[in-house]
């Protein structure tokens, strides 16, 4: 019994993940890195005036020694493992780590320099380390498994599903059924990966801003508008040139493309831009790129797969790689036959103004803009005094407001990392009284409709409304409450809580509503087959056929676009469906496509 007991703590020891941390070096992290301190900001947004880029690496690696700890103390739990103690313990654990990488990372992305891509390399290793310790941990894995297997025993909303089957996936996805050579290879290739995929990044970027074209003859400068030019002397400037300078930032990169009439000049910045990390130089990338495919590969085969494709693609929408081939050549033929149409019609355009020869790729930009003004008389150069910044965050935040009920307002209390950036937080607008009151019926089952209240059975959307009064006193709270969601325009709530409806309950308004609820968040496929099944519950309802009706004319207007515009025709219909739904029942709203 004691040798049984000895060999059971030296085996939790071993799936222990090991500290590598003073309780010194803590301490004195704890106490001067506002990384980790608590952060007594506006809305807990990080306080950038105190963080210095010299604070990123021991925070982080302190927080992987919380993160461990967290993740420990889920190992040695002698409860039986369930939901809340596992899955919702383990989303939790490496909470402190996920902020402050979150704060690193954007700033690594937005504002790089040396320093942070230096970190970024040292640091990345022990973030794939840990990630495999945590993925690969049998104690912890066997854990998740036996909830996994439960899944059908225990009541779990949606969303708890969909928690419990991706955490499953993951420790699948991540080596968690591997062992022995096979584990320890791929702990090696995906650490590997991280770094190699990280130069490649790290090799474009240096490219990218290592080229310049400086240019100090004005005459070289036909064609470009002024704005362009004042932009290219305020980069000369910043640099101590002479003269104007350009990039390939595309800011500075496209315009030059588009208006500028030397077309060497041209050549030498779409070759500088084509040809990033594949100068045969020290940032080249051909190498790294051979040597990530072939790691991929292997990390493919070693959990079960026949290719790259096939792994990355499992968890997502095409879930194949034969779909997207099909789609590739689907859209190939498609657009094939338009592309050459538009090529020519600009080869004809360059070849009767004075060009002679084969248009390139440094010309077909340059030609376009040209033939694009002539056949349309539309100089976008006409639309800059009223694109300006200020105008477009004021347009960007009304359209918040006006989709989601949500206004920003600025807030010089938030520190800022740069000092052209505005802090600004979101207010909570017109309908979170509505949104409330939703909850409260869900949670507390109370009945608050009247019918002079704003939820009154009224001829607003759909001809009659998914509101409701004493007329519907039959409806179920869920569905007094997935309405008025519906109404404030919070459709993934309302599905949510009309899955809570058990299924012997659900009538065809409920099905109704969720109809209303996915035509709204682009589920077109299951808004026809829920208003079809209410159309079946309840055969003479107006209300549901005139909503198919709608969905319809939906449909048809899709249709009618396809044939004019070709098959692009079919992502004007995903991304605005829900914005035509609103336009033909919601006076007001607009969609440009």
């Amino acid at each position: 019994m004691k040798k049984t007991l000895i060999s059971l703590a030296m085996a939790m020891t071993t799936t222990l993940l090991m500290g590598q941390m003073t309780p010194q070096e803590a301490a004195k992290i704890e106490a001067e890195n506002p990384l980790v301190k608590e952060w007594n900001t506006p809305f807990q947004t990080p306080p950038f005036n105190s963080i210095k880029t010299e604070h990123y690496t021991p925070a982080m690696l302190y927080a992987i020694e919380q993160a461990k700890q967290e993740v420990n103390a889920i190992i040695v739990n002698r409860a039986r493992p369930d939901f809340e103690n596992t899955i919702v313990a383990l989303e939790r654990a490496g909470g402190l780590l996920n902020r402050i990488s979150g704060v690193f990372f954007n700033i690594n992305e937005c504002m790089t320099s040396d320093q942070l891509q230096q970190i970024y390399m040292e640091i990345i290793p022990d973030l794939t380390a840990y990630g495999n310790d945590v993925s690969m941990n049998p104690l912890l894995f066997a854990k998740v498994k036996e909830v996994y297997d439960q899944r059908d025993d225990i009541a779990l909303t949606t969303e708890q599903r969909m928690l419990l089957e991706k955490t499953y996936k993951s420790f699948i996805r991540s080596g968690a059924l591997l062992e022995g050579a096979a584990k320890e290879e791929y702990r090696k290739v995906s650490e590997e990966l991280s770094m190699l995929t990280n130069q490649y990044q790290m090799n474009v970027l240096a490219e990218q801003n290592a080229f310049f074209l400086n240019i100090t003859n004005k005459k070289d400068l036909a064609g470009l508008p002024d704005y362009v030019i004042a932009a290219a002397r305020e980069e000369a400037k910043a640099r101590k040139q002479k003269g104007w300078t350009f990039t390939l930032q595309y800011p500075s990169f496209s315009p030059f493309m588009q208006y500028a009439d030397n077309r060497d000049l041209r050549e030498k910045m779409w070759r500088a831009s084509a040809f990033e990390a594949n100068n045969n130089n020290d940032k080249d990338n051909k190498e790294i790129a051979r040597k990530i495919a072939n790691l991929r590969l292997r990390m493919a085969q070693l959990l079960g797969y026949s290719s790259y494709a096939e792994y990355a693609l499992e968890e997502r929408m095409a879930q194949n790689p034969q779909t997207v081939n099909k789609f590739i050549n689907d859209l190939f033929e498609a657009s094939m036959p338009f592309a050459e149409k538009e090529v020519k019609e600009v080869q004809d355009y360059a070849n009767a103004h004075g060009f002679v020869g084969q248009i390139q790729r440094w010309d077909f930009s340059y030609w376009s803009e040209k033939l694009k003004n002539d056949k349309y008389a539309m100089d976008p150069n006409m639309f800059k005094p009223y694109f300006k910044l200020e105008n477009v965050k004021k347009g960007v935040f009304d359209l918040a407001d006006r989709l989601y009920n949500i206004e920003f307002r600025e807030n010089n209390q938030i520190e800022k990392y740069h000092p052209d950036v505005t802090g600004n937080d979101p207010a909570a607008a017109k309908k979170m009284q509505e949104i409330n009151s939703a909850y409260d019926a869900i949670i507390n089952h109370k009945s608050y409709a009247s019918s002079s209240s704003s939820y009154g059975y009224n001829q607003s959307s759909y001809g009659g409304g998914y509101g409701y009064s004493n007329e519907r006193d039959e409806e179920s709270n869920e569905m007094r409450a997935a309405a008025s969601y519906i109404h404030a325009r919070h459709f993934r709530e309302a599905l949510h809580v009309l899955s809570t409806v058990p299924f012997e309950k659900r009538n065809g308004r409920w099905y109704y509503l969720s109809a209303v609820a996915k035509g709204y968040s682009v589920d077109t496929t299951g808004a026809y087959s829920d208003i079809s099944e209410a159309i079946k519950k309840e055969p003479g309802n107006m209300e549901y056929q005139s909503f198919l009706d709608r969905l319809n004319g939906s449909r048809n207007f899709y249709t009618q676009r396809q044939s004019t515009y070709g098959p692009s025709g079919s992502s004007f219909f995903s991304c605005c469906l829900p914005l035509m739904l609103l336009n033909m029942c919601c006076p007001g709203y607009f969609c440009i496509c």
